[in-house]
């Protein structure tokens, strides 16, 4: 203080001085500055701490379990404990584990032990943090495994299902084809075969199966033989999915660009209708949103009918059949705004008519992915107003003349791109989207038969960085794939489990596999099954309906003739009239009120994963020869394309014909 301290000479000391500092001593325990980093299964949380810490008051001692505790509050999970640590610089990751699946409610308080963690001074953790809760995610829905199929190309993911446990998946940047194996519970992807039909960038493309063997993929881009534009390609994939080949290519209209959005359905057999946006030369030469009806024998496509049903730009095409001859497209306008339209095509296609139309949004309407609830209800999943997300239910008269809006649910607020809606159940739909920062997501939805509500029930940010051109796949009753891009345009299958999600108390078909001779065929339930309400009594041929559509064999009978059980696997011997084509579609169904779970739930009529093709068992055949006029040359034609391997591969020469 001025004029107060003096030495022994009576020099009074300067209220400036250079050596009267020093630091408090540290007498503020450890805390934490951030609980992130959730693991995606809700299996890890990431503790970080504002500085160096210890287990002992000593400035010694790595952190352990028993130094943190959790608290659950709110949801359904309950009995929080940690399992593990894992340290990185002021880092911890803590395991925990769950009693029950968290629904996403839950608030995670993640605790020092009293006396238990200290910093280098020996000050003691406070038991009494913030920045130290987390909300858990959703464990409805369970991610069972990821697989990076492509390490550069993701993009234009569709994904279908070969037979049980094969599937084929169409994606680019330049145009691939690729077969894995999935297993029943979607732990394991397998890669078997690739194939590169284009060499060049193509845009959107869709892709059906026509048959046991048979596949048509229709594509905007280049093809290195026929050029740029729209394509109609078929390709041979054998059931196991070891080989891939091209048989046919039809290029029906010489324009394209990045946003022609086709989208394929199937009329009949041989016979198939596609919505485009394009110019239709060299035929009408007319810019538009276009119909088309192709034929199909094998490596001959065949365009047969064509309608300009409008007359600008359309894009984010979705097409579905509705009933024996009426469709219906769900696209988007010049205007970005959402139009549902019917159509009627007869079985081959020679013609095609508008039925019906309505502009069900008149702010937007992108990245439709539209599906069927019942006989005339219909769900849509699409972009909307301020780029949420949207899903609306519509009825559809069966001509396609009246289309009526009966619900709707606006389920992000912030974001829907890329949607992909699969009908999962008899009232529960699952969909896959870019959500906000184009994260990817996961959604379960339940609406009733006649759409009058729609209510989300689960929701799973699966991919916390990025999450676009999504393409959804059923693998059994419970079991998802999902083909996707991630962030670092890597193109990765990622399968999901939803025993919480199903809504359904009905045992359930999961797989249907046919013998290779066509002679039995192995049906699988999603749980143990019986023939009385009584958890009692073996399944018996009777408690079994069959039914074969397409190709030209028939069944001698429709209730198998023989019947063998493993487990949930019961095997249906079965004879036919005729040899199999392979576009015979074989179908199992329970009988009515026949097959019961051990709660007496009987086994619905209706199912979803209880049809098979035919495998090909019909050797190919000559079906005309004509000599040229000067008796030099004789051309053959086969009822097929044919090889000169059994493995579809291989050019004929003149070594595999006899004269």
């Amino acid at each position: 203080v001025d004029n107060s301290i003096y030495d022994a000479t009576d020099n009074e000391a300067s209220t400036s001085q250079l050596l009267n500092q020093a630091y408090l001593h540290d007498k503020i325990g450890p805390t934490i500055t951030s609980t992130g980093s959730l693991a995606i299964n809700n299996s890890t949380i990431a503790v970080t701490f504002g500085e160096p810490v210890y287990n002992t008051s000593g400035g010694s001692g790595a952190l352990e379990t028993s130094d943190f505790a959790f608290a659950l509050s709110g949801g359904t999970a309950t009995g929080a404990a940690v399992s593990s640590i894992a340290v990185s610089g002021y880092t911890y990751t803590l395991g925990i584990t769950l009693t029950g699946i968290a629904n996403g409610s839950e608030t995670i308080t993640v605790t020092p032990v009293a006396n238990s963690i200290y910093d280098a001074n020996g000050n003691a953790a406070s038991t009494t943090q913030s920045n130290n809760t987390a909300t858990l995610l959703d464990g409805r829905i369970a991610i069972i495994t990821n697989f990076n199929q492509h390490s550069s190309s993701g993009q234009e993911n569709r994904i279908i299902r070969i037979d049980y446990d094969t599937y084929l998946l169409a994606f680019k940047n330049n145009g691939y084809l690729r077969t894995f194996t999935i297993s029943a519970d979607g732990s394991t992807v397998t890669n078997v075969a690739s194939l590169t039909h284009a060499i060049s960038t193509l845009y959107h493309q869709d892709l059906l199966q026509i048959d046991a063997d048979t596949y048509i993929l229709a594509y905007s881009g280049y093809d290195a033989t026929t050029g740029s534009g729209h394509h109609v390609k078929t390709f041979k994939v054998k059931p196991d999915g070891s080989s891939i080949d091209q048989i046919g290519d039809l290029r029906h209209d010489i324009y394209n660009s990045y946003n022609d959005y086709v989208s394929l359905v199937k009329v009949d057999h041989d016979t198939y209708a596609l919505a485009y946006y394009g110019y239709n030369q060299p035929s009408s030469q007319n810019w538009g949103g276009w119909i088309k009806t192709f034929t199909v024998n094998g490596g001959t496509i065949t365009e047969v009918a064509a309608l300009r049903h409008f007359t600008s730009t359309t894009s984010h095409h979705s097409f579905i059949k509705i009933d024996a001859d009426t469709y219906a497209l769900a696209f988007t306008d010049n205007a970005d705004d959402g139009n549902i339209r019917t159509f009627t095509i007869p079985a081959d296609g020679s013609s095609i008519t508008q039925a019906g139309t309505l502009e069900h949004d008149t702010d937007m309407g992108r990245y439709n992915s539209l599906v069927q609830v019942d006989d005339d209800t219909y769900a849509l999943s699409y972009q909307g107003t301020g780029d949420d997300g949207f899903i609306k239910t519509f009825t559809i008269a069966a001509d396609g003349a009246t289309i009526t809006q009966v619900a709707v649910l606006e389920h992000d607020e912030n974001n829907a791109v890329d949607n992909s809606l699969l009908k999962i159940d008899a009232n529960t739909f699952l969909l896959a989207y870019g959500g906000d920062g184009d994260d990817g997501y996961i959604k379960t939805f339940t609406i009733p038969a006649d759409g009058s509500s729609i209510t989300q029930a689960i929701s799973l940010e699966h991919d916390q960085s990025y999450g676009r051109y999504n393409s959804l796949v059923q693998i059994d009753a419970d079991s998802y794939a999902l083909a996707y891009m991630n962030v670092s345009s890597k193109g990765y299958i990622r399968t999901f489990n939803t025993v919480a999600a199903t809504s359904a108390t009905v045992p359930r078909i999961s797989s249907v596999a046919l013998a290779a001779d066509n002679s039995t065929v192995a049906v699988t339930f999603n749980e143990p099954v019986y023939n009385t309400n009584g958890a009692s009594g073996a399944l018996a041929t009777s408690d079994f309906v069959l039914s074969l559509s397409g190709g030209t064999a028939t069944l001698s009978s429709t209730t198998p003739s023989s019947i063998a059980a493993s487990g949930n696997t019961y095997t249906l011997g079965f004879s036919l009239s005729g040899t199999g084509t392979g576009s015979e579609l074989i179908t199992v169904t329970p009988a009515a009120s026949a097959i019961f779970d051990a709660e007496g739930n009987a086994a619905s009529t209706t199912q979803m994963l209880n049809t098979v093709y035919l495998n090909d068992k019909t050797v190919p055949t000559i079906v005309s020869s004509s000599l040229d006029a000067y008796n030099t040359k004789i051309t053959v034609t086969f009822n097929e394309s044919v090889f000169a391997t059994n493995s579809t591969s291989g050019s004929l020469t003149t070594g595999d014909f006899t004269l």
